[in-house]
């Protein structure tokens, strides 16, 4: 068995201590009025490894080089950043989108609980992925999409200045894991043929959530299409449906006159029969609350 090797420099401006690799510099400061330079170790997240040695020398050069840095707490905990990032990220994207990040976000803190963001290193970071498998029992995509948020976290304290390396672009997800994990889908299985289809609208006719069944399957509309659906949005005289209102659940409930994207608003043809249906499905609702 190899002897652990011996903290120490490993380059100009690079120590290695408890076999982490760490970036050291010089600030100023001033300390009783006089003016005095002191070292900052900066951890990098990478192992003592030889391979490591020259992307920690270009993670100590970005240091260097970013004059610009905003006053940081280098020894902020992950968790309250994930915070300050997901209140940032909460300005520029749909509530719908918040809600994603907030879980997954939510997941990192429950595992890096008091942990400091400068700590993190790429084996704790693979170790979290693999908790997601083998304790979530998460599905390959949404292990990938965790591991895009927490990187994109990682970043932003890289050009913050509390780290100078990313530890997630190292991180790997486990194949093996991923593998085994992965749901097994029969293409045969996913959509209704118009027999089963037909079959299952007969089966359903007195279920009281029949008419959502019937747009669905006809139409092949997303649920939050569905249920943003109003009878303006159907044009008796030319005999269309448009598609240009959505109801989603984030954190809240969130009513939208606009559909998630342009290429969403649509519209369909509809045929006598559907026609027929919308008319008199409207005129028992309406009989109802007279």
């Amino acid at each position: 068995m190899a002897r652990p090797k011996k903290d120490g420099r490993r380059a100009t401006g690079i120590q290695a201590k408890k076999g982490r690799l760490f970036a050291v510099t010089t600030r100023r400061v001033v300390k009783e009025g006089v003016k005095k330079y002191e070292r900052v170790w900066t951890a990098l997240g990478l192992e003592d490894t030889p391979q490591n040695i020259q992307k920690a020398r270009e993670a100590r050069e970005r240091l260097l080089n970013d004059s610009g840095q905003e006053d940081v707490d280098r020894n902020v905990l992950l968790s309250d950043y994930v915070d300050r990032f997901l209140e940032r990220k909460k300005r520029r994207v749909s509530n719908t989108t918040y809600s994603a990040y907030f879980y997954r976000g939510r997941r990192i803190k429950e595992s890096f609980e008091g942990m400091k963001l400068r700590n993190i290193g790429v084996r704790d970071v693979e170790a979290f992925l693999d908790e997601l498998f083998e304790r979530d029992g998460a599905q390959p995509r949404t292990v990938k999409d965790v591991r895009v948020l927490f990187g994109s976290i990682m970043e932003q304290a890289v050009r913050s200045g509390i780290i100078a390396y990313n530890p997630v672009r190292e991180a790997e997800i486990n194949k093996t894991l991923a593998a085994q994990h992965a749901r097994e889908r029969k293409t045969d299985d996913e959509f209704f043929s118009y027999e089963e289809a037909q079959s299952f609208l007969e089966k359903a006719r007195d279920h009281a959530l029949y008419e959502l069944f019937y747009l669905t399957l006809f139409f092949g509309l997303r649920r939050e299409e569905v249920l943003g659906l109003r009878w303006s949005a159907v044009d008796v005289r030319n005999g269309t449906m448009k598609i240009n209102h959505t109801v989603t659940k984030g954190l809240t409930v969130m009513r939208a006159n606009t559909t998630k994207t342009a290429a969403s608003e649509r519209q369909y043809p509809l045929t006598k029969e559907q026609m027929d249906y919308y008319e008199e499905h409207k005129n028992e609702i309406e009989a109802k609350l007279a």
